[in-house]
């Protein structure tokens, strides 16, 4: 049987490379007190017969800058795939779309806002400035599945 892992998160010891800035500006306890790096992370998968893992942006510790997910993942796109996170309702959201999916090759959006306030987060989806980052996202993932498909 081949596992995979479909959330994974990890946390750079390098935070000069990668600062922490948090969504909202509160980090969350576990990526404080549990910080797992790449390379730490491939061990684990190692050690418990883990076969992929998509890495998945930790927002409450780098906010919308996903690089150290997209430089863990370059070079190793057999074994894992990357999940970025963007401000949906900045006025840049396309272009970031753009630039993570395209450039970066990641290739999974997790929409995160507010932290983990669930309120916050559902009232986004109903937000007019959400809709043309949306509208990326939606034409990017039917370009891939009629290239895919």
């Amino acid at each position: 049987m081949r596992i995979i892992d479909i959330h994974l998160h990890i946390i750079s010891a390098d935070t000069a490379r990668y600062p922490v800035v948090p969504v909202d500006g509160v980090r969350s306890d576990w990526s404080k007190e549990r910080p797992t790096g790449f390379e730490e992370a491939v061990a684990g998968m190692d050690e418990a017969g883990i076969w992929k893992a998509a890495i998945v942006q930790s927002s409450t510790t780098y906010g919308y800058d996903n690089s150290y997910v997209a430089d863990s993942v370059a070079g190793n796109t057999r074994r894992f795939t990357g999940v970025f996170s963007i401000d949906i309702q900045a006025d840049d959201a396309v272009e970031k779309v753009r630039y993570w999916a395209k450039e970066r090759k990641l290739t999974g959006l997790r929409l995160f806002s507010h932290g983990s306030t669930p309120e916050l987060q559902a009232a986004m989806f109903t937000d007019p400035k959400t809709f043309h980052g949306l509208e990326e996202v939606q034409a990017l993932v039917c370009r891939c599945a009629s290239l895919c498909g």
